[in-house]
């Protein structure tokens, strides 16, 4: 298994690897190796005859336009809920002062 990542080298994650790398050509299994942004910097700098052929022969483009079709080659796509739940919401308005006369126990006596 190859793992390749954009992020930096870090010891703990590279060390966890390699025990698993072990673990994994003990039981006769897999490898395991890790390539962190350093590593892939470094293989394109080993191999520049391969990235110039890339580059040049593929026609590297930073930017592919892509054009998604879904049902019946529409570019849009419609989905309609089998359920619908109707939601009430209530605002409440101004007491007037209310809460304050309910609380007040001899405005309740009179």
């Amino acid at each position: 298994m190859l793992i390749a990542t954009t992020s930096p080298k870090d010891s703990k994650i590279e060390e966890y690897v390699r025990t698993k790398n072990i673990e994994f050509l003990d039981k006769s299994l897999f490898s395991i190796e890790l390539y962190c942004w350093e590593d892939i910097v470094d293989l394109i700098n080993e191999n520049s005859d391969t990235f110039k052929w890339y580059v040049t022969e593929s026609k590297f483009r930073e930017k592919y336009d892509v054009e998604i079709l879904f049902q019946n080659a529409k570019k849009e796509f419609t989905i309609q809920p089998k359920f619908k739940r109707s939601i009430k919401r209530y605002k409440l308005a101004p007491d007037f002062g209310l809460s304050r006369m309910l609380s007040n126990q001899a405005y309740l006596h009179n």
